[in-house]
Order: C-alpha cells, then structure tokens, then sequence
C-alpha cells in the first residue's frame, strides 16, 4: 500500500508529514526527529561510501529493523539492494511530489550540513583531554609564561582556536567573542549583528586559548595588565582571510574579541546598499560635487565603512586623487592613498589631514571626526575646494548637524560646508524559505508611526525560523536610510541657531524620511519584518 504525502514541513530538527495509505481519505500524521546521532549511523556512512545518495531520496528514521524514507519516485534496485539485501532493513517509504520533495531535501541537507560542521567543530570533544596545568606563581613569572606558551603551542588548544574561528565563518559571524567567567569561559558570534552563545568550555582553557591568539597576532603573551590589539591572517580553502584582534583584561582573565574582515565589503556597489530609488538618485547626485562634506551617521555596526568604500569604489575613476585616514585601515583600496593613524607618535587624523592638504587632493575620507581640530579641518578643507566623506556617531542625520556645533565649530562654516548628512541602520533579511505572514502588523505599524502606507491592504512578514537560516527567521542583511540634504532654507536655519525640533519641522517640510519610515516600505516589501525594524528604530 503506497503513503502518499500530503504535507511535509520541517519545524527546526522535526520533519512532520501527513500521507494517505489508500483512496479512503484518511489522514495520517508522523514526526521524525533529527538529533545529532542520527546523522553518525553506520548504515548513512556506508551509503555515502559506495555513493548511494543520488539525491531522488532522504532517510527519516532508521533503527535496527526499519529504514524510512521519504522519495521522490521508485527506487532503483541497487538503493533496495542495500538496505533490504545486504543489511537487513525492511524499507518503508513516503512518497512525495516534486515540490515537496525538493522543500524536504534541501532542509535535510541543511541539517546534514549542520551536524557535520558542528561535529568537526566540536570543542567539547576537541578539549575533553586534560590540559596542562599552568603554575600560577606571581613569583616566577618566567616560568609561567614559559608554561603558557608551551600550552598555547599544545595540538590541543591550536585545533581548539582553529575550530573556534572555523565556527565562526561556517555561521557567517562578523565577530568572534571569548570571555571569561569564575567558572567557564563562554564562546559567543555576532551572526547578522546579533550575538549568539556558542560553547561553554573550561576556564582551565583561557591562558591557552589567549597565549595562543597573542602568538598568532605576534603580540606579547606576558603582557596581561593592559590591552593589546593586533591582526593576523589565515589561509583557508585557498582564499586568504583577515582577523583583527582585541584583548582587554577583565577581573575574570582576559577577553579576546576577534573581528572577522569581510573582503565582500570591497565589491559592494552603491546601488546594492539598500537605497530607495530616491535617496540613490540624490546620494549620486551628491557625490558628484566637487567640493563640500558629506556625513555618514549611526552607531558601531550600523555599516558607515562598507557605505564610506562604496562612495569611494563609485568616484575612483582614475582621474582624482583620494586620499583616506583611517583608525584602523581595515580594507585595501586599490588605487587609493589610505593611511594608519598612530597617534603615539603623532600620527593623528588632524597631523595626517594637514599633510594630504599640501597634496594636491580631490577627495578626502575621514574614518571619524571625534574631535574639534579634526573637525574644523575637515570644514576648511570642504570650504576650498575639496570633497571630504567622513562619519560622526549620531543617532540620526539632523543629530550629526548639532554635533559638530557642540564640539565647536560655528553654524556658519558648517551650513557653507556641509552637503548631505545620511544616517543608516543595518537590517536583517527575512529568510524566504520560510517567511510567513505577520497577523500582529496593525499594532507594530501603530507603535512606529509611519504614517502613509504604500498599500491599502499590505502583507507584512514575520521569519517563522528553518534549518536554512539556523532557525533564526533571518539571512543576511541591508540597509535603511535617512538622508538630509541641506538646501538653503536649512543652510539659513543652521545659521540662525534654530532649536532642533524646528530644523526638523523644516526638514520634515522639505521631504525628510526617517530611518523608520524607509524601514517600513522594506518591511512591505517583504524584505524584514516590522519586528526588526522596531528592534533598529
């Protein structure tokens, strides 16, 4: 009697079907569960071995008796020969169309995938030896730090931090986090600008763990009492990877964060930031000037950098010399001139800005204005002639305005030099795989005020959560924007040292959307959630 599938759907390791047995219309249900044993079966290995799993099927449960699988169409000989023949398994199967077939594969594979990647990166297997022990001996600091780096050079703790950073760019972390508590040291990634635990591992492992991030970064393993940041690269699959380093003494031991460089970063274009079709007719608008600032706003990880390069990727046409000051430079543009700012020995942003201005330059980037010499630079340099790109951490775009007046400089020299200030958060991308509708939209659109919808009758999204996302609803990322142009009746505004809330009537007069608003049309366009939105805005 043949099961044919009705439905099929996987809810995170649960695939659930319900088939039919005969013509009767009866309705059966079943679930089958995919733990981590389940893809270590002696009967799956042996499959793969003699290249059995030609994609027309996928198992859901074996045990010593059955073996289950859903397929897509009858099984060849060879497949029963197998299972039936040579290892003594009665074969049931679920037949499913195309559609669902293919849905159900993919997930499977996913969580394949998965498991594979979690058992090789394992840590909890990777340190189940003992480690050495360290002598703690503030009176023989030789010794210890003799005894750290021989732990630090031990296979043990080397294939440990290379499963750490392995992890890390399986889940397309941005950041890697390693902290120490009393009593364990907690492994976490920033995945899609949101923090995840990870592994929990012996705090026995942390002296390892850092001496040997310090050796690989060629930093000084004795130093504990003060931070220390550096760089290294890695070679993996033949493509060259950057890291940048952090560590900060804690009361529990020292902290390592690892930032994880995305070398995407530097094929972005400007159209693929996010942009509406309005603000990207503007911002090019802009960046063709020769002359004036424009200020790029928001907070740590909102994406200032990769809209800094794209401006710069957009402009390097070979006939203008650009020039960058960076604190760190965290990206090589090829056919630009970018600095590293030192400022233990005076290389500072306002010492650097000084010498490109004896250059020649057409453009000028600044990682940061931070402070009122650089600042004021950086408005003398727009005010002759110059097109300057720089980043002040505000909340939005008119927030940056009254920054730069708080640190000093004079309305009138910013209203004569600024051009545009653009304020821009980074988003999550709803996985499609397995968005669903969002019953609860009225009351978030309430909650964000955003006025004029661009449907009557919208359909908002929610991210329900499968294996191809990592259950978290959500892939990947872009941007929202808030751009403000400052035309003359805000350059006259900026003058009169109007209050803020009525530069942002004006603003608002002259077609100022907020970073809200442009978050809401994505949400409408099925691009996030109004969830995310809310979380950003």
């Amino acid at each position: 009697m043949k099961n044919t599938i009705r439905e099929l759907s996987f809810d995170q390791d649960v695939l659930h079907i319900a088939f039919q047995k005969d013509s009767s219309g009866t309705i059966h249900h079943i679930k089958f569960v995919y733990d981590p044993p389940f893809f270590q079966n002696a009967l799956l290995g042996k499959m793969k071995e003699e290249k059995l799993d030609k994609g027309t099927f996928f198992p859901c449960s074996i045990d010593e008796r059955y073996v289950k699988l859903v397929v897509f169409q009858n099984l060849s000989g060879d497949i029963i020969d197998f299972f039936y023949r040579k290892n003594k398994r009665v074969v049931i199967c679920y037949y499913a169309d195309k559609t669902h077939f293919l849905e159900g594969l993919k997930c499977y594979r996913a969580l394949e995938q998965k498991a594979k990647t979690e058992d090789g990166n394992n840590l909890d297997r990777i340190f189940s030896e003992s480690p050495p022990e360290i002598r703690e001996d503030s009176a023989v600091e030789t010794y210890k730090d003799i005894n750290s780096a021989l732990f630090a050079d031990s296979p043990m703790i080397v294939k440990g931090v290379s499963a750490i950073i392995d992890k890390g760019l399986e889940k397309r972390a941005s950041d890697v986090h390693i902290e120490p508590f009393p009593q364990y040291v907690r492994i976490r990634y920033r995945i899609d600008g949101m923090l995840t635990e990870s592994d929990r591992i012996s705090v026995t492992l942390l002296q390892g763990l850092i001496s040997r991030l310090k050796i690989m970064a060629n930093l000084d393993i004795t130093e504990r009492r003060l931070p220390q940041d550096g760089s290294f690269q890695l070679i993996k699959n033949g493509e060259t990877l950057d890291f940048r380093i952090s560590f900060v003494p804690t009361i529990n031991g020292e902290k390592a964060v690892i930032r994880i460089l995305d070398k995407k970063i530097l094929s972005v274009r400007l159209e693929e930031l996010g942009l509406g079709d309005s603000q990207y007719a503007l911002l090019k608008r802009e960046i063709a000037k020769t002359k004036g600032i424009i200020l790029i706003c928001g907070p740590t990880g909102s994406g200032k950098t990769s809209t800094l390069y794209a401006l710069l990727k957009t402009i390097n046409n070979g006939a203008l010399n650009i020039s960058t000051v960076e604190d760190p430079v965290e990206y090589k543009l090829e056919g630009i001139s970018q600095v590293q700012c030192h400022n233990e020995i005076g290389r500072t942003f306002a010492a650097t800005l000084r010498a490109f201005l004896r250059q020649d330059p057409d453009v000028l980037m600044i990682g940061e204005i931070r402070d009122p010499e650089t600042a004021e630079i950086a408005i003398k340099a727009a005010l002759t002639g110059h097109l300057v790109l720089s980043t002040v951490h505000t909340n939005d775009a008119l927030g940056s305005i009254y920054r730069l007046i708080n640190i000093g400089i004079p309305p009138y020299m910013l209203s004569a030099s600024v051009n545009l200030a653009m304020s821009q958060r980074l988003i999550r991308k709803l996985c499609p795989h397995c968005r669903e509708p969002d019953a609860d939209y009225a009351g978030k659109l309430a909650w964000l005020e955003a006025g004029d919808i661009p449907e009557e009758n919208p359909v908002f999204y929610r991210g329900k959560g499968c294996p191809g996302c990592g259950f978290t609803g959500f892939v990947g990322r872009t941007g929202i924007f808030e751009l403000l142009p400052l035309d003359m009746d805000l350059k006259e505004a900026v003058d009169r040292r109007v209050p803020f809330r009525e530069l942002e009537k004006l603003a608002r007069k002259n077609g100022l959307k907020y970073l809200r608003e442009h978050g809401v049309e994505k949400a409408a366009a099925g691009f996030t959630s109004l969830d995310e939105i809310i979380r950003q805005c």
